[in-house]
């Protein structure tokens, strides 16, 4: 009982000195298990406390909805989708404000995380994304907080998560 938790505390107590000397960072990978005593939480990690008190921030991932080439949402049962949705749960952190419990990061299996997909969420969830009516995306400029407009003067107005990012694609100054 407790072997794991003894090697990984002694570990914990020698690496802090060392990361802080050096100034480095340890990114450890734990595994999730199913709480045995049927007390708490559901879920907990092997190690002990001490290898949670050590940490400076813990993270949780799961896998979420699965989605195709188009972005649209899939069902468990697909038989080929173009990749899934990764939820990221803040645990622990000391590095950062407390202020998100929750992000999310689409992972494409032929082309890694979807940076563009995620600065959508990021910019709707900010605010320079406009998505008061559902399904038409306006954008807003970061520093006027007025809608940016095209050669016209109309306010860009875009229909479809899909299309934004074709946009953004498009005109990649605007998305930087």
């Amino acid at each position: 009982m407790g072997g794991i938790a003894k090697a990984l505390t002694r570990f914990a107590n020698t690496a802090i000195g060392l990361l802080r000397k050096y100034k480095a960072t340890l990114v450890a990978i734990n595994q999730v298990r199913d709480n045995m005593t049927g007390y708490g939480d559901a879920l907990t990690t092997p190690g002990g406390r001490s290898w949670k008190h050590a940490c400076s921030m813990r993270l949780m991932f799961k896998r979420g909805e699965f989605f195709d080439e188009d972005g649209n949402t899939l069902t468990k049962s697909a038989q080929s989708p173009a990749g899934h949705v990764i939820e990221v749960y803040v645990l622990k952190t000391k590095v950062c404000k407390w202020d998100r419990k929750l992000g999310y990061l689409h992972l494409n299996y032929t082309k890694g995380v979807d940076v563009i997909q995620d600065t959508i969420d990021v910019a709707t969830h900010l605010g320079f994304i406009d998505n008061s009516v559902q399904g038409s995306f306006k954008l807003i400029d970061p520093d006027t907080g007025e809608l940016i407009c095209d050669e016209n003067g109309e306010p860009i107005k875009i229909r479809g998560k899909r299309n934004v990012g074709i946009y953004f694609k498009d005109h990649m100054d605007i998305w930087r």
